[in-house]
């Protein structure tokens, strides 16, 4: 599409995805993401930038519920006691 003339905009969330684009370096390509303070804060602005493979998703999970994400460990062993107490 782009050779004709066509302009491509996406937006994701995997970083696979924006990172193997990121490394095709193409020319035309602008990557964006978003802007943090050195003490981890937010800006609300975009900046220019490679894409990173972090996630800002425990950000929201702290604010909702006021304390640190769970491990995928933790979450399993929940789950599993779950199933355990369900039956």
């Amino acid at each position: 599409m782009t050779e004709l003339g066509v302009k491509v905009v996406f937006v994701t969330h995997l970083f696979e995805l924006a990172h193997s684009v990121y490394v095709g370096d193409l020319p035309t390509s602008v990557f964006l993401r978003a802007g943090r303070m050195a003490d981890g804060g937010r800006t609300f602005r975009l900046v220019e930038g490679e894409p990173l493979p972090t996630s800002y998703g425990q950000d929201s999970y702290r604010r909702i519920f006021g304390t640190s994400a769970v491990s995928r460990q933790d979450a399993g062993q929940v789950v599993g006691r779950w199933r355990r107490n369900d039956s």
